[in-house]
């Protein structure tokens, strides 16, 4: 994983821009993960 090579292939205009969505889009998707597993271990004890 190369952030900087990554910016360099997005429309960014600043690095902290893109470094802000980044983050962002990486903790939605561990949300979605732990909503995910949360379910899944409530239909186990089911």
């Amino acid at each position: 994983m190369n952030l900087k090579e990554d910016y360099n292939n997005t429309s960014y205009t600043s690095y902290s821009e893109f470094l802000e969505n980044y983050y962002e889009s990486l903790s939605n998707q561990i949300k979605k993960t732990n909503a995910k597993e949360l379910l899944i271990e409530k239909y186990k004890k089911s």
